[in-house]
């Protein structure tokens, strides 16, 4: 069992990998509390090629190799639950109750007997009583559980095409409850059994954390890109009690972006489009309440802004490129006007903007900045990058108070000054993961009571 500061240094590394499943023995940590029974933790991650690369990385790293496409599962030596419970990239924990190959599978031709003898082999695997000591050591009130339970049938791949997966989750449901004695539950479970199986694996879980409904991977209404957007938020990176203003707001995907990552700012969309504010709306329901109170949009003109002037912290926009909203024409006047209008409204030495626009307008939006007839800026960085096949700048800048300074305009780069310089784009995913706030323990019936709880606001809203 590795030291303490070992299994920190180890669980640090592991903070860059979306998703994860564990397992091991029962065990207690020297103080004689119940630590999370474990000898081995299998870590079970999905995407795979920098997973592997991080492998090595890991202290005490006994096994590395691929589950499926997509995913990897790594077992080290830890014995403690608290840096687990802290962790913030992984999508979800699991306790492996089996694993195995699927060529040592050896199923019947007719589908309810192979679905019967699948479902044998799983309730009578050796690893449910491991698996069930870690699942009872992720809350303090399960135990005596589980009582009542569901299963969960995931089939994909050619091998195991005559099995679907409700008759996997059927036919578990009866195995188990014979074998272990609970009450399949549909509704009210206390414990679910997650089964999955493919063309190279069959894995047994319990799901024991999870990302909270806090943070939203997928807007209804789509807007700008999402890792896009959120580069634009953490070139600002607000800080708690400052105001950040998108006064093009769209969809409002920038703020969205900001919101989630950056708690306890405020933040104010605006939009001349009451169409593009309904879009905002849309994805506003989709954001917990805690996220979605820090968050307000309304009718406003980018160039005459209700704001009072140097009220504002920071600036986040997408600027019409011509395209889709306006014409390049347009832009002549619409870039000047707008970059004068945020000068007016950011404070004073600290205000910041992170403004977006395409490279054929760039040229239009660097002379707005530059010229001192609207505003006094101090321009950062010029980051080049590709918006599908269009490319783009974004313009990082720094408001300065009248004459104070004298004006500056960085050249184009291929980085932001807080990216990698190696790695750049590629970072982002885990960059942003990190920020999120840690997992959750997985509740009893939870997407029962959530599919019920929005059940009673589709009645609400037809009332």
């Amino acid at each position: 069992v590795l030291l303490l500061s070992a299994i920190l240094s180890a669980l640090s590394c592991v903070q860059q990998m979306p998703g994860i499943s564990s397992t091991a023995e029962n065990r207690t940590d020297r103080n004689g509390s119940a630590g999370l029974p474990a000898h081995y933790r299998s870590w079970w991650c999905s995407h795979a090629s920098p997973c592997r690369r991080r492998a090595a990385e890991l202290p005490g790293c006994d096994l590395c190799s691929t589950c499926w496409p997509g995913s990897l599962l790594l077992q080290f030596r830890i014995s403690v639950s608290r840096p687990v419970l802290a962790m913030r990239a992984p999508e979800k924990l699991y306790a492996l109750v089996l694993r195995c190959s699927a060529d040592e599978l050896q199923l019947p031709l007719e589908q309810a007997e192979a679905e019967t003898a699948l479902a044998e082999l799983v309730a009578r695997s050796d690893g449910w009583a491991s698996a069930l000591a870690t699942w009872r050591a992720f809350s303090s009130n399960r135990e005596g559980l589980p009582r009542s339970f569901r299963a969960t049938g995931k089939r994909a791949g050619r091998k195991a095409a005559h099995l679907s997966s409700n008759g996997i989750a059927e036919a578990m449901g009866e195995s188990l409850a014979n074998v272990q004695g609970w009450v399949v539950d549909l509704h009210e479970f206390d414990l679910e059994v997650v089964v999955h199986l493919n063309d190279d694996h069959l894995v047994v879980c319990l799901p024991l954390l999870e990302r909270g409904t806090s943070q939203t991977a997928h807007f209804a209404m789509p807007g700008l890109s999402q890792p896009v957007a959120w580069a634009m938020a953490r070139s600002v990176e607000p800080v708690p009690g400052e105001l950040v203003v998108d006064p093009m707001c769209g969809s409002g995907i920038v703020l969205f972006e900001a919101a989630q990552c950056w708690q306890g700012a405020c933040y104010i969309g605006f939009d001349q489009d009451r169409g593009q504010l309904d879009r905002s709306i849309k994805n506003l329901q989709n954001l917990s309440p805690e996220i979605a109170q820090s968050l307000s949009f309304a009718f406003g003109d980018a160039c005459h802004l209700p704001l009072a002037g140097a009220s504002v912290d920071a600036i986040v926009c997408d600027l019409p490129f011509g395209k889709q909203h306006g014409s390049e024409a347009g832009n002549v006047l619409l870039y000047p006007a707008a970059v004068a209008e945020f000068w007016r409204v950011l404070r004073p030495d600290g205000g910041r903007a992170v403004l977006l626009t395409n490279q054929a307008n760039s040229v239009k939006l660097a002379e707005a900045l530059l010229s001192g007839e609207h505003g006094h800026w101090s321009v950062l960085c010029r980051r080049k990058m590709l918006l599908g096949h269009m490319e783009s700048v974004l313009f990082v800048a720094k408001a300065l108070s009248a004459a104070t300074e004298e004006l500056t305009m960085a050249k184009d780069s291929v980085r932001l000054p807080w990216e990698d310089r190696n790695t750049g784009r590629r970072r982002w995913a885990a960059m942003k993961a990190v920020l999120r706030r840690p997992m959750r323990v997985v509740t009893a019936g939870k997407k029962c009571n959530r599919l019920i709880r929005s059940q009673t606001v589709c009645i609400k809203k037809k009332k």
